[in-house]
Formats: structure tokens, C-alpha cells, sequence
């Protein structure tokens, strides 16, 4: 405007003018020019139709910039006639139930009014003095005036979306010819091919000097060129990485089935194997995985990895046993500082002195026990110590937690509906039995030291190594750091081993499967109405620990051993009671009634697979080979084989197995269901970290 403009332009008109388009400043009469002086007016084409309030249609270049002076406000209230931003319109505007000025919607059915427009208003009723024909007529007036502003307001309402929506294809159109010019001038740069393989999070639209709306010119394209060949540059970077990285996953595929070939040639798995993710990170196949990208990579590739495969495995076994006694030693670290518990009435329980003592000493006596030293750590005496049957584990991540102890979205075999029998182990957590309790050296093959739930977004979908489809989650290095000790379930071990005659600081878990006895719980004897003839419930040993913790969460209870007769009596009622739920989970389609011990085959075909699932019932599991590898006659160590991790099992909701016999004891006084005779923890109805 130069300096004539600012001394014959008030601040307002200044404000104004600036705030109107290029193509209504145009018009503008410049001072001191012939087109200052009067002329006809005429309508605009770009302007609607003008009617009675010519005036209002006047607005973008007269607004209200007394309410209002924030630059490039583009947002118009046609309704009350002015621009207002959204910080200002609770200071400019009013909720009332006032009809006579103009409104616009807000909140709640209620209405918004320029605080003037209701000022004056106000000033025009208290003029009139009560006069009521007068304020009969003003009303019919702002009646009728309320409405032609609310129909024209529609019609410039439609008239600024179109003018914002015909604005917004023009630069787009803008944008697209820039780009399409770009992309020209870098084609004939040579890179055509490289633009082509741009993925979409990276398109040249996104750039900032490609998004502009300015058409390319010459000069432009001058300042722009070196940068957007340097983005080029990075883009092709880009591609060989992705590139790179797509090779390896291929590879990955290979490695796979090079392993799976290997595991298989070896079922029936008697020690912990390896799975694709912790394979792929030995040395020897990451040479293999990381050759030059022009060298094509075979199973004839792995022919030097597969020759010294034991070799490598035995010294990853080395590794995570190593791992793994260092987490024991963590964890009796953990509990020495913790000896001495309260419980929930302030007092303090006394945890057993021989949960802190590991391996044995002349000096004290046979069951002495010698206290562990941990920061010199005798490697020998905690090898011995894990496998003890007494050393009881659980798993922080397979327990599930109070607050969603309702339903495992991942569980194949959890049922939504099971909502009742659920809320009755929220008070006690103890009782919920999801969880197996878990022993060495099977526990070495846990899934959650291998697996987890939910997918992980650090690695891409396509990765054989990590992405698993059914249920969904991913296969992780092996880390056993979900592991804890698990003292009071060793408690309810040690009575068991009692019970049988043994040693618990002697008898490890493996000589108990060895040994497989069946024991009838005492707490749970019922005579009905006879005196000299009980019905009691039977299990194996560790389902023995896991019916303690979940049932009588509250006492550590008596077991007897069973033999001859009863003990026969007790194995045929496991042969037909898992006949039955075989057939009834295969020809009539019902839940499997399987408790976990028994859910523990595996398919061979799926093996280290995404498709991979989780363990089965021998009958289920048979049934998926021959709908899914159309296989009638599958054999065990061939088609299917048996968890590393069993007989721990896979866990499940379903009780643990027990069998129903009867046995000739006589009826006490005092039955043995009571409390009495049983040694109780107090703490066992609010201990948040012992969930089963």
C-alpha cells in the first residue's frame, strides 16, 4: 500500500484489508486515484445472489474485528455475522434462551448469541416502557429479520463450502502437476526406477518441497534439486536394507526347515531343543544368514552347520543351564531376604529353615543342611539341589492374575462363560488352576521361555523366527527370567515324598515319575453311610501338588499311598474315564474334559512352524493330523510326539486328574475333611504372589 495507505487507513480498515483475498483486494481503489471516486456498484459473479441483507454478503470484506483481531481466522459464523476463534467464543458469546437476536446451535439444545446483538436487544425492550403493541410488533420484526438471516446464512453456509472445496481440488491439482514435474526432472536424473519402488510411508507427496502448491519452475528446480536427490539417495539406502533384510528372512525359511528336519530325525525328545528363534542367533548359521547378497544360500548351505549341530547344542544347553542356576541362586537370594513373612493378623510367619539350604554336611547329620553361600556360589550343590522334587517352580507369566482370572482370550481350551467357577478363586488365588507346578529338568522346555503372547511390532510379520498365527504371539530367545520358586507347594512335595517312603533331600522328580505312585488325599475321604468303607479321590504326584493348591488352599494336607488293589482299582478308572472324554471329544464334537497332565502331543508336521499350536490330548491331537495333513493312521515319533515339557502338561481349567475308588478305612470320630490335623498357613487367603 506505501505510506500514503497507512496515513489515510484507520488500524481497523488496515486489519481488514489485509484479512481479504487476493482477489478482493483487487478492487481496492488506491488513494489519491480516479477509482477512489464514486461508481456504480456491481455484484460480483463470485457472490451469491443478493437479496434484502446485501449487507450480510458484505461480510468477508466488513467483519466484526472488534471481537476478534487473531489473523487468519477462516472459520465464519454466517449466522451472527462476524469471524470468531475458538479461544474467544466463550468471552464473546452467550448461553440464553433469548429468540430475538441472531443464534447459532451450541451444546445441549441450548443456543449461542453475540453479547452486543443481546445488549442491544435489551436497551430496544427497556425503551419501550411496557408498551405492549409496540413489543408485539419489535418482536414480529426480529421474528421475521431472525429468519432471513437463518435462510440466507444457508445459502452462504453452501456457497463457502463450495468456494473451500473448489479451493482445495485447485491445490491439489497444484500439488499433483508439481509432483508429476518432480518426478520428471528426477527421471531424466535416472531415477525412474528407484521413484517406482518408493514405498507409500515415503511417497514423494510427503516431502515438504514436493507438497508445496506452487507450480516448478526453472529457478525452483534449481534451488530444490540437490536436496531432493540427496532424499532419493536415502530412499535407495532404504531399499537395499528392506531389501536385504527380505533375503535374510528367505534364508531364515531355510534355516528353519534345516532344523526341523533335525529335531524330528530325533523324537522322541528327551532333552530341551532349541527353537528357530534361538537358532537362527548361533554363530555358526549366522555366518550362513549373513552371506554376500549375491550368493544363493541352500540347505546345502548348512551342510558344515548340521555336521557339528550337536556340538552347538550341547553348548547351548550349557549356557541356559547355566542361566537357569543363576536364576535359582537369584531367587534363594530373593527369599533370604524375605524369611520371615507377615501375615494378615501382623504376626510373623516362620517360612522352613531348609527352603535356604542346599546340599548336605557331615558335620550336621543326615537332613542337615548347609547354608548356601551366594556370593560364593557352589555351581555343584545348586545343580543337585534343582532337581530335587522338594524344588518346586512356577512361572510369573503363565499365572494368571487376579484381575483377569475370568478368560484367557489366547487359550484354545478356556472358556468364556466358565465366569462362575472363576469368581469363586478371585478371593483365593491359590485356587485358581491354570498353572502346573513346575519341576527340572522339564521345566528347562516351558513354553514362556521360548514364547509369549500378543505380537511384538520390533519385527516384521513375514519372520519365520518370531511370528506365531495360532494362538497369536511370538517365539522369543530363550530367557527364563519369568521363573520363581515355589516354597509352599515344595512343602506339600515333601509330605508327598514322606508319604512314599523316600528322602525329599535325596528323591529328585524324575525318580518320582520313575516311581509314578497314585495317593489318595485323606481330606477329601467321604464314608456316606458307612462306617467301615470310604470313597476317596486319587492322583498321580503332581497332580497331587496342584489339587493341595487349588482345593485345600488353606492347609497342607495327609496322603496315602496306594497299593494293590486300590491302586488297580485307581488305574482302570483312568483308562475309562479318558476312553470316555476321548469319545466324546471326537465323535460328538464336546469340550475336551482333559486335565493338563494329558495334554501334551505335539504335531510333528508343525513343528517349529508359524502355524505351530499348542499342545493337544492325544485324541485331539490325532484328529487335527487327519483334517489339517489328511493323515488316517498317524504315528507317534513320526506324525506326532509327546512335549518335552510333559508330563508337567500344557495348562488347562479343567481339575486335575483324579480317580474315584473306594477303600476300606473306617469312619473317625472326627473325619479327616475338617481342619483339624492339618497344618494351615495363614496367609494363604491374601498372598497376591502365590497364584496359581
Amino acid at each position: 500500500m506505501g505510506e500514503n495507505s497507512s496515513a489515510t487507513l484507520m488500524t481497523g480498515d488496515e486489519v481488514k484489508r489485509q484479512r481479504r483475498s487476493k482477489r478482493q483486494r483487487v478492487s481496492d481503489p488506491q488513494p489519491g486515484s480516479a477509482a477512489e471516486k464514486p461508481a456504480p456498484k456491481k455484484r460480483q459473479k463470485w457472490l451469491p445472489k443478493l437479496g434484502k441483507l446485501a449487507d450480510l454478503m458484505n461480510m468477508p470484506m466488513d467483519v466484526l474485528f472488534e471481537a476478534c483481531l487473531t489473523p487468519h481466522i477462516r472459520s465464519v459464523d454466517w449466522r451472527l455475522g462476524m469471524r470468531l476463534c475458538a479461544n474467544l467464543f466463550e468471552t464473546f458469546l452467550y448461553m440464553d434462551e433469548h429468540f430475538l437476536t441472531p443464534r447459532r446451535p451450541a451444546k445441549r439444545g441450548r443456543h449461542a448469541f453475540y453479547h452486543k446483538h443481546l445488549s442491544e436487544v435489551r436497551e430496544k425492550l427497556t425503551s419501550l416502557n411496557g408498551d405492549m403493541v409496540e413489543l408485539d410488533r419489535y418482536k414480529e420484526q426480529q421474528s421475521l429479520l431472525i429468519k432471513q438471516i437463518t435462510e440466507h446464512a444457508e445459502l452462504c453456509e453452501k456457497w463457502a463450502t463450495s468456494q473451500a472445496r473448489d479451493r482445495s481440488e485447485q491445490l491439489e491439482d497444484a500439488r499433483r502437476d508439481r509432483k508429476r514435474a518432480i518426478i520428471d526432472k528426477l527421471t531424466e536424473l535416472g531415477w525412474g526406477e528407484e521413484i517406482a519402488q518408493i514405498p507409500y510411508r515415503d511417497d514423494l507427496s510427503h516431502h515438504k518441497l514436493v507438497k508445496q502448491p506452487t507450480r516448478l519452475t526453472t529457478r525452483i528446480w534449481t534451488n530444490v534439486r540437490d536436496e531432493l536427490i540427496k532424499y532419493m539417495e536415502t530412499m535407495k539406502a532404504n531399499r537395499l536394507e528392506r531389501e536385504r533384510k527380505d533375503l535374510i528372512i528367505s534364508r531364515k525359511r531355510i534355516a528353519v526347515n534345516v532344523l526341523r528336519r533335525y529335531k524330528i530325525s530325533r523324537l522322541p525328545m528327551v532333552d530341551v531343543m532349541p527353537e528357530p528363534t534361538d537358532f537362527c542367533e548361533f554363530a555358526a548359521v549366522q555366518e550362513v544368514l549373513e552371506m554376500p547378497t549375491e550368493v544363493s544360500v541352500t540347505e546345502e548351505s548348512f551342510g558344515d552347520v548340521l555336521s557339528n549341530l550337536d556340538t552347538i547344542i550341547e553348548d547351548w544347553r550349557e549356557q541356559i543351564h547355566k542361566e537357569f542356576a543363576k536364576k535359582y541362586k537369584q531367587c534363594l537370594e530373593d527369599n533370604s531376604r524375605t524369611n520371615s513373612l507377615t501375615d494378615d493378623d501382623g504376626g510373623m510367619l516362620d517360612l522352613p529353615p531348609s527352603l535356604f539350604q542346599v546340599g548336605t554336611s557331615q558335620d550336621k547329620g543326615k537332613g542337615k543342611g548347609k547354608e548356601l553361600d551366594l556370593d560364593e556360589p557352589i555351581d555343584s550343590v545348586v545343580a543337585q539341589q534343582i532337581r530335587l522334587a522338594t524344588t518346586v517352580f512356577k512361572c510369573k507369566e503363565c499365572n494368571p492374575s487376579r484381575s483377569f482370572a475370568m478368560f484367557d482370550p489366547y487359550d484354545d481350551d478356556d472358556d468364556f462363560f466358565d465366569i462362575a467357577y472363576c469368581l469363586s478363586r478371585l478371593r483365593h488365588p491359590r485356587r485358581s488352576d491354570k498353572s502346573n507346578p513346575l519341576f527340572y529338568p522339564k521345566v528347562m522346555g516351558h513354553r514362556c521361555f521360548t514364547k509369549q503372547r500378543g505380537y511384538m511390532f520390533s519385527y516384521p510379520i513375514s519372520d519365520p523366527t518370531r511370528h506365531l498365527e495360532s494362538p497369536m504371539g511370538s517365539r522369543t530367545p530363550w530367557n527364563c527370567q519369568t521363573l520363581e520358586v515355589d516354597n509352599i507347594a515344595g512343602e506339600v512335595v515333601k509330605d508327598i515324598v514322606q508319604t512314599c517312603g523316600l528322602d525329599p533331600e535325596k528323591t529328585t522328580s524324575t525318580q518320582m515319575d520313575e516311581l509314578n505312585p497314585r495317593l489318595a488325599c485323606t481330606a477329601c475321604l467321604s464314608w456316606g453311610g458307612s462306617t467301615d468303607e470310604a470313597e476317596a479321590s486319587a492322583f498321580g504326584w503332581r497332580s497331587a501338588v496342584k489339587h493341595n493348591s487349588s482345593d485345600h488352599y488353606d492347609k497342607t494336607v495327609k496322603w496315602l499311598k496306594l497299593e494293590g488293589s486300590s491302586l488297580q482299582d485307581a488305574l482302570r478308572y483312568d483308562e475309562s474315564h479318558q476312553n470316555i472324554s476321548a469319545v466324546e471329544s471326537s465323535s460328538f464334537g464336546l469340550p475336551s474334559q482333559f486335565p493338563s497332565d494329558l495334554v501334551v502331543w505335539m504335531c510333528a508336521h508343525c513343528l517349529d512352524l508359524q502355524t505351530e499350536r499348542e499342545p493337544m490330548e492325544l485324541s485331539k491331537m490325532k484328529s487335527h493330523i487327519s483334517v489339517i495333513h489328511q493323515l488316517e493312521h498317524p504315528e507317534e515319533n513320526k506324525d506326532y510326539y509327546k512335549d518335552y515339557e510333559a508330563p508337567q502338561g500344557y495348562r488347562t481349567t479343567k481339575l486335575p486328574q483324579r480317580s474315584t475308588i473306594k477303600l476300606a478305612i473306617k469312619k473317625p470320630e472326627t473325619e479327616p475333611g475338617s481342619d483339624s490335623g492339618h497344618d494351615e498357613y495363614p496367609m494363604d487367603d491374601f498372598d497376591e504372589s502365590y497364584l496359581y
